[in-house]
Parts: structure tokens; C-alpha cells; sequence
């Protein structure tokens, strides 16, 4: 399920950071869990548009 991979991968990148002394995180580590958390966001956003059409039908469902 896609809410078990972002959950996954948000606690992967939890774990990286809590990992890394305090103020060593590099440039290359830094810009790669920005892309995980932009990879994170774009699932997320797109989730929200499923449970929404999913509740949208749902009504009209109702409506009928």
C-alpha cells in the first residue's frame, strides 16, 4: 500500500538524521533527504486527490 512506503520511508529518513552528529550533515546527505521528503510530498498530494474523488463519488453515489 502507498501510505505503508511513505510512512517507510519518512521513518528511514527519521532515523538517518537522528544518526548524524549534531551540525554534520553534509551538502550531499542534506539535498538527498529533500529530494525524499519532495518525493514524500508529491505522494502525499497525490493520496489527498484519490481520497478525494474517492469521497466525491461516494456522495453522488448517495445523491442517486
Amino acid at each position: 500500500m502507498a501510505t505503508d512506503k511513505i510512512l517507510d520511508t519518512f521513518a528511514e529518513i527519521i532515523s538517518q538524521l537522528k544518526e548524524v552528529p549534531d551540525n554534520k550533515i553534509d551538502l550531499e546527505h542534506l539535498n538527498n533527504t529533500e529530494e525524499k521528503l519532495q518525493d514524500i510530498l508529491s505522494q502525499l498530494q497525490f493520496e489527498l486527490l484519490n481520497a478525494q474523488h474517492q469521497k466525491n463519488w461516494e456522495k453522488s453515489k448517495n445523491l442517486s
